[in-house]
């Protein structure tokens, strides 16, 4: 299931995809797009159910192979990245584009996560 993500495009170059984390919005990449606008295509987006993207109430648009196939969507919707972006994801946005760059090989040019995890609600191994 694809959902029509809003997102914005600022400034011009190489493309640069920043994605929020969890509760947050594309706002949050306000400081990052002004110090990078002059030198790249900054986009930012609003995952399902955050900003000005639309909260669907099926729980298919939050499957991450969903989630993905949006973002793609939005992507390629406005030619926002010809040749691949550089993807920055932030905390679930980070989730995110390491599973870009594990189910989508060689389509994003780059990947950087300031923060991110690798916790699952899985706790049969001890760990959370």
């Amino acid at each position: 299931m694809i959902v029509d993500l809003h997102a914005e495009t600022v400034g011009a170059g190489p493309a640069v995809l920043l994605v929020h984390g969890m509760g947050d919005d594309a706002s949050g990449w306000a400081a990052a797009v002004a110090g990078l606008k002059d030198e790249f295509a900054c986009t930012t987006i609003d995952l399902p159910g955050h900003g000005r993207s639309p909260a669907p109430a099926e729980r298919a648009a939050y499957e991450r192979e969903s989630v993905l196939a949006s973002m793609d969507a939005a992507l390629t919707r406005d030619g926002a990245a010809p040749g691949g972006a550089v993807f920055v994801g932030h905390s679930l946005g980070g989730y995110l584009g390491l599973a870009h760059c594990l189910t989508r090989p060689g389509v994003i040019r780059g990947f950087v996560t300031p923060v991110a995890s690798s916790a699952t609600d899985d706790t049969t191994n001890g760990s959370s």
